[in-house]
């Protein structure tokens, strides 16, 4: 299932319609919705087989924007510190012999591990990545074309879990 500016899309690539004609005239006033019409009765020439299957690719790409936008979201674990430094030569910002405050990582920890945790199997996964990279949306898309969809009546559930320990509690 695609969406773009007004069009939808197969998963087979075939374009499905067109949305035009939906849209609000003045002020709350009237509705039209032919185009919403239209739609739907391409929707009904679908076959069930095929129709299974653009739900399941709707529910995927709905999942992956979502996803997405979570793993933006997930904070990033910072362990830098501040010290005080001397300079020990003259530099763009300082003189030799200022003390200055610098923000500096001793442990070498980058962090991230709970944000690669969103697209990884395992704890161990996440953690042995490097950096606070965020995966780009065809790496989040393979990652949940590869999820199971649970189906239970007319409910789709798709389960996304970060396997790393502290994101658990």
């Amino acid at each position: 299932c695609k969406w773009k500016a007004g069009h939808l899309f197969h998963p087979s690539g075939n374009h499905l319609g067109t949305v035009s004609g939906v849209g609000l005239m003045g002020k709350m006033g009237t509705v039209s919705i032919t185009g919403m019409k239209q739609f739907q009765k391409k929707l009904d020439k679908i076959p069930k087989q095929e129709t299974d299957a653009f739900i399941e690719a709707c529910s995927k790409e709905l999942a992956a924007r979502l996803l997405a936008k979570v793993i933006k979201r997930t904070p990033v674990g910072d362990y830098s510190k501040e010290m005080e430094v001397t300079a020990k030569r003259d530099s763009k910002h300082h003189k030799k012999g200022d003390i200055y405050k610098k923000k500096v990582n001793p442990s070498g920890k980058l962090g991230g591990t709970l944000r690669r945790g969103w697209t990884s199997k395992t704890h161990e996964e996440a953690a042995a990545g490097r950096g606070k990279r965020v995966p780009d949306e065809e790496e989040v898309k393979r990652f949940v074309d590869s999820l199971e969809i649970r189906r239970e009546g007319n409910l789709l559930t798709i389960e996304i879990i970060n396997p790393v320990n502290y994101a658990l509690t």
